[in-house]
């Protein structure tokens, strides 16, 4: 979650899985970087409208969850630990390296 928030030059970070998600920024963050349908006025939102823009944003993504707005705003930590997971899942938005061909020299050959 620190990745994608300093990815977006964002400089709150994320400690926890509890109340420092109850505001949505966290979320704002990753879904910005990872989702077709993230909402730009959401950042204008109360975090009310921010929970619920996150879950309806998960479902446009295809990303089926069980947890609801309201458990993104008591900061249940077990929930949002779940939400993260299955938005991860489905779209880390990670940048990979890309791999480098190692050339191994061949053993030189021993009587």
């Amino acid at each position: 979650m620190n990745y994608h928030i300093a990815k977006n030059g964002g400089d709150k970070k994320i400690t926890n899985l509890g109340k420092d998600l109850i505001d949505g920024y966290g979320y704002g963050h990753v879904l910005q970087n990872v989702s077709d349908h993230f909402d730009k006025t959401y950042w204008d939102q109360p975090a009310e409208a921010r929970s619920g823009l996150i879950i309806e944003t998960c479902k446009k993504d295809g990303i089926k969850t069980s947890v609801q707005s309201k458990d993104i705003l008591t900061g249940n930590p077990r929930l949002n630990a779940i939400l993260l997971a299955e938005i991860f899942n489905d779209r880390h938005g990670l940048v990979l390296p890309k791999e480098s061909v190692i050339e191994v020299p061949a053993e030189p050959e021993t009587d």
